[in-house]
């Protein structure tokens, strides 16, 4: 249903539309597993026909594309829904590359952690930021989730900085999962809801200048830097036995002086 509420905020004549296309970046299980919900906008959206779903992530499904059974009411309506898989980070994808085609109608980022990145498959923080700016260069409305506020308030500084345009500013989401999950680094206990926050954000805030190549390296360094900072922190701070071992390592950064600290947590 959060896709649902942020097309509300961002197509006008949704309840007109006659076709749609959605872009789910990062795709991931919880994704994959529940895409038979996709039909619900076709069931409250009165006067949708097409309804076009493309999940990109290096992970999903070979390239592919699908059309998915409905139920008996929208068979007899002659409405479609159109599931496609990209294996490919979402900037370097055939749905960038290939602009006059399945040009979105909003963009989908769920529980991503953009800021922190997935070091365990290899995307860093610099990865999103690359993928952030083709989503605002393409002045496409896209809805971003996290499963905690301190993680929404995170985003939020990181958007601010890389120019993005709030349609919406980071607050609860009214579609949030009611099934919490025990945060595990989290030593209190803090549960985590999926899409617990929300945001929306459209193109960049006017008179924002996308920064220079020399300039952009600079900045994916600060962002990959900042990165390992927070890793080291957080190893430093909590208990579990992952952050033990990292704590290991901090301990030796320090006494070595080791100015690769990015490179040890991400390769």
């Amino acid at each position: 249903m959060t896709n649902l509420g942020a097309l509300e905020y961002t197509v006008p004549d949704l309840t007109t539309r006659s076709a749609l296309v959605i872009h789910i970046v990062g795709a991931a299980d919880d994704e994959l597993s529940v895409m038979e919900l996709n039909e619900d906008l076709l069931h409250y959206c009165p006067n949708l026909e097409e309804l076009s779903i493309a999940y990109v992530n290096p992970h999903v499904p070979k390239n592919s594309t699908e059309k998915r059974k409905l139920c008996d009411e929208c068979h007899k309506n002659g409405r479609s829904l159109t599931v496609a898989y990209f294996q490919a980070l979402y900037h370097n994808s055939a749905l960038v590359k290939n602009k006059s085609e399945n040009v979105a109608d909003l963009i989908c980022a769920f529980n991503r952690g953009h800021t922190v990145g997935n070091p365990a498959v290899g995307v860093a923080p610099t990865t999103w930021t690359l993928t952030l700016k083709h989503i605002f260069a393409s002045n496409t409305p896209a809805v971003l989730t996290t499963y905690i506020v301190m993680e929404a308030s995170k985003e939020e500084g990181a958007m601010d900085r890389l120019g993005a345009n709030f349609v919406l500013r980071p607050q609860i989401n009214p579609w949030q999962s009611l099934v919490g999950y025990p945060l595990v680094v989290n030593p209190k206990g803090t549960m985590r809801y999926k899409n617990y926050y929300w945001y929306i954000v459209k193109g960049f805030k006017e008179g924002f200048q996308p920064a220079a190549a020399e300039d952009e390296s600079k900045m994916l360094k600060a962002i990959l830097d900042k990165h390992a900072e927070d890793r080291l922190r957080l190893a430093q701070s909590t208990s579990c036995r992952l952050c033990k071992r990292m704590r290991v390592v901090a301990r030796r950064l320090r006494i070595n002086g080791s100015g690769n600290v990015q490179k040890l947590f991400l390769d």
